[in-house]
């Protein structure tokens, strides 16, 4: 599609979409306007070259006179369908009584319908703060104007990528689905369930701190004289941690339920019990039992020893269902076969039972070989609301080499394009499916003794708001042949959990 093709089918959707816009305002239907902001979004970004965002997805309440902000190249839109020069003077006097010129120096006013054919500087000019230009006809744009300005680009590409925008939000197929919305009384009474990225967190009801007892010398000599064999120089500093685990590994001791902080070991394991392994590296006369409630509420320090701990049994809870710990992200992630390396698969069932790829391989399909495997993976973090604990899971993947471990040259790379393509469905689908695949017990899957995660109830909330009257859709261009071959993660969807 040539130049003067791509400018004809924008100009197109542009007055379609004025003419929707004007047609229920003319029925005192405002809602389509939060839409408008949402879908001009990537539109404004493209011809303006600029990276708007919609204060209120920024969560913060000190935009109150505009609707569209870039904070980095300081500029703001207020999108609105009402043209007049009181509307106009209003934006100025809110914009200049909340000193909105300190974080912006270009205000835009757009008017979704049409806007007047003048507007009075002399009656504006006292509202605005010394220094600040705003020029009613450069600053004050409508669709014609939005039009006039994507006539001068010449970028094929940009022009390409404004038509398709265009053509997402206002085709025939959009417009009437948003009429069927209107029709059904849509943003009236219906009322949606909102997930939160928590899962509760249950432990036992005890906790067990005892002073360390191991040989420190000992135990550092027994280290040198390895590190001697290896052809190694000898260390003088060691932490206790270090030498606690160098212990533990010689007496075949695996338990990840423990924390060492102030020369003292902190777990849920019953010290008392003299089957209890880690018995073997405590002075027992100096156990102490806790309610865990007790020794959190100590102190903030306390606080924090008793998160790593729960972040420890959490990966030992991990690890029995197929997933390790990356210490170098800090993240947990399905763990792949380290003798051979390859694509993983698990059965699962949400409303559906179906078969969930948890490790990706990606091929360099020129030359039939792995260029790395991608994995699903969560940011754990614990916090305490009320009296209960929850897990917060943030899904995020991991890229490692074709060994299936170490993380891959590539991943920042992929990671980027990866993020640019994901919705807030694919991120919320990758939580459901954390949430099942964490808390899922049966006869060949007992719970762990030392912690269980349960899914946490869905909020009620009323009224219902789609993301597409919020965030614009994403348009993904690759920007490198890497990313030309990634493809966003797409097995799951709202079949399996509705």
């Amino acid at each position: 599609m040539n130049r003067k093709d791509n400018i004809d089918k924008i100009a197109k959707y542009l007055a379609r979409f004025a003419e929707e816009v004007k047609s229920y305002n003319d029925s005192n239907l405002y809602d389509i306007n939060i839409h408008a902001e949402n879908a001009l979004i990537p539109i404004l970004n493209a011809v303006f070259d600029i990276q708007l965002q919609n204060a209120n997805s920024l969560n913060k309440k000190n935009f109150p006179a505009v609707d569209l902000v870039d904070l980095k190249n300081r500029v703001c839109f207020q999108v609105t369908s009402t043209p007049t020069l009181e509307k106009v003077k209003n934006t100025l006097i809110k914009f200049n009584d909340y000193n909105l010129q300190s974080q912006f120096d270009t205000l835009y006013i757009f008017i979704l319908t049409q806007k007047q054919s003048k507007y009075s500087k002399e009656s504006l000019l006292q509202h605005l703060h010394d220094g600040f230009e705003f020029d009613t006809e450069q600053h004050i744009l409508d669709i014609s104007d939005l039009r006039n300005r994507i006539t001068f680009i010449q970028s094929l590409e940009k022009l390409e990528l404004i038509a398709r925008l265009c053509e997402h939000e206002f085709s025939d197929v959009q417009v009437d689905l948003r009429k069927k919305k209107y029709e059904l009384g849509y943003l009236k009474s219906k009322s949606e369930p909102i997930y939160v990225n928590f899962l509760e967190a249950n432990f036992p009801n005890k906790l067990f701190v005892a002073d360390l007892n191991i040989d420190i010398e000992g135990a550092k000599e027994k280290i040198n004289k390895w590190r001697e064999s290896k052809g190694w120089r000898n260390r003088r500093k060691f932490k206790q941690g270090e030498l606690l685990r160098n212990e533990m590994i010689e007496k075949k001791v695996f338990d990840a339920e423990w924390i060492l902080r102030e020369n003292k070991i902190h777990t849920f394991r019953n010290l008392y019990d003299s089957k209890e392994s880690l018995t073997q590296f405590i002075d027992k006369g100096t156990i102490v039992e806790l309610t865990p409630e007790e020794f959190y509420t100590t102190s903030e320090a306390h606080l924090s020893t008793f998160k790593y701990l729960l972040k420890n049994c959490l990966i030992q809870l991990c690890r029995n269902k197929e997933m390790e710990w990356f210490s170098e992200d800090e993240i947990l992630r399905f763990k792949n076969n380290r003798d051979m390396p390859n694509q993983k698969q698990l059965r699962w069932k949400g409303k559906n039972k179906a078969t969930k790829t948890v490790i990706f391989e990606l091929m360099n399909k020129a030359k039939g070989h792995v260029v790395c495997f991608r994995s699903m993976a969560f940011r754990p973090s614990f916090e305490l609301y009320g009296d209960k604990w929850y897990l917060v899971v943030n899904p995020t993947w991991s890229f490692t080499d074709p060994g299936g471990y170490n993380k891959s040259q590539y991943e920042s790379s992929y990671m980027s394009g990866l993020k640019r393509q994901e919705n807030n469905n694919a991120v919320y689908y990758q939580y459901r499916f954390f949430a099942y695949h964490l808390s899922f017990i049966d006869l060949f899957n007992p719970p762990y003794p030392y912690m269980t995660l349960t899914p946490f109830a869905p909020l009620d909330f009323s009224p219902s708001i789609e993301d597409s009257k919020w965030l614009p859709p994403k348009e993904f261009e690759p920007k490198n042949e890497l990313e030309k071959e990634l493809k966003i993660d797409k097995e799951l969807n709202n079949t399996f959990f509705e």
